[in-house]
């Protein structure tokens, strides 16, 4: 038994077992999403002042989509109030093909006038911040936990900000004489204020457009 054991343990020195390969584990497939549809492209099309609008779908309304039923339960958007209920969910803007939320005149009117109170505050507030960081040297001088960690950087932020200095205000006047035209022509209005907000989105992140305001995606 004694040199029985010896040559097992020779054995297992001089030639290890090598252990079996265990099949990988088998990783079920994650199910397919569906992909996330774009918005089509801006183009002049979408800047348009005057534009024709037809009822997308006469058999698609509002009460029978509770895809959007809190929308329609939004304190700002009653459609009791409005006697809504029956209309039909979109148009479209035949000048570019693009559907957005069928919406009472009324209604677009008190959005337009959300956004000209929001827009000039914003513009103003914005802009002060950025004079006063690139006055004082901000980007210079803050700790590197800002995301700021080269000169480059530094200089990049900087760089940003003086030019946000210029087009904060312009894009804000532009959305401003969107929302007063908008109250003359309700839909061509939402139509040049969603244009704009997509064409500078970053700019105008501080007025708030409303989702419903924007083109409608099924």
């Amino acid at each position: 038994m004694f040199l029985y054991d010896i040559a097992n343990t020779a054995k297992e020195y001089f030639w290890p077992t090598v252990p079996e390969e265990q099949p990988a584990p088998v990783v079920p497939p994650k199910p397919k999403t569906e992909a996330k549809v774009k918005q089509a492209a801006l183009s002049i099309k979408d800047f348009t002042i005057t534009n024709e609008w037809e009822i997308a779908d006469p058999n698609n309304t509002w009460k029978n989509n509770p895809k959007i039923a809190k929308l329609a339960t939004n304190p700002d958007f009653s459609l009791a109030e409005w006697n809504w209920s029956d209309k039909p969910l979109t148009i479209t803007d035949k000048t570019t093909g693009k559907k957005y939320l069928n919406l009472p005149p009324e209604y677009l009117k008190k959005c337009h006038g959300k956004v000209l109170r929001k827009a000039p505050i914003y513009a103003l507030i914005d802009t002060l911040m950025r004079i006063i960081k690139l006055i004082t040297l901000s980007h210079f001088w803050l700790p590197e936990e800002q995301g700021l960690s080269t000169l480059k950087e530094r200089f990049t932020a900087a760089k940003i900000d003086l030019m946000r200095i210029f087009i904060v205000p312009f894009a804000a006047l532009m959305m401003t004489i969107a929302a007063i035209y908008g109250m003359i022509k309700p839909n061509d209005g939402r139509k040049l204020c969603t244009s704009i907000s997509r064409l500078v989105p970053k700019v105008t992140s501080g007025i708030d457009l409303f989702p419903k305001f924007r083109t409608y995606r099924e």
